[in-house]
């Protein structure tokens, strides 16, 4: 019996979000550490902001990639309970980062 991708989306629902949430999360963390690590450490030269501008232009090729694979792969239901959670949970992922990049500087 040949398993499709259907097939494996119907039995194991919740490892098919979880791992989608995980690769979301991870990318946006990520991104969002760069970026705030960066930020913490410019100075007043011309580079830095050409530098500045494309730091924030990856940043939100980042957050459209994120969206786009959350669409992809989640279900409409999953997608409205997303809706009021993932602004939540950015926002504690970068009051959680600001010690690590204080740290850092």
């Amino acid at each position: 019996m040949k398993t499709t991708n259907q097939d494996h989306h119907d039995i194991l629902p919740w490892k098919y979000y979880f791992v989608t949430l995980m690769e979301v999360t991870i990318a946006f963390s990520l991104g969002t550490f760069a970026l705030m690590l960066f930020m913490s450490e410019l100075d007043d030269q011309m580079m830095t902001i050409i530098m500045a501008v494309l730091m924030v232009a990856s940043y939100l090729t980042v957050i459209a990639l994120c969206i786009t694979r959350m669409i992809q792969r989640l279900s409409p239901g999953a997608l409205m309970l997303m809706v009021p959670i993932a602004p939540l949970g950015a926002l504690l992922l970068v009051v959680a980062l600001l010690p690590v990049v204080q740290l850092l500087q």
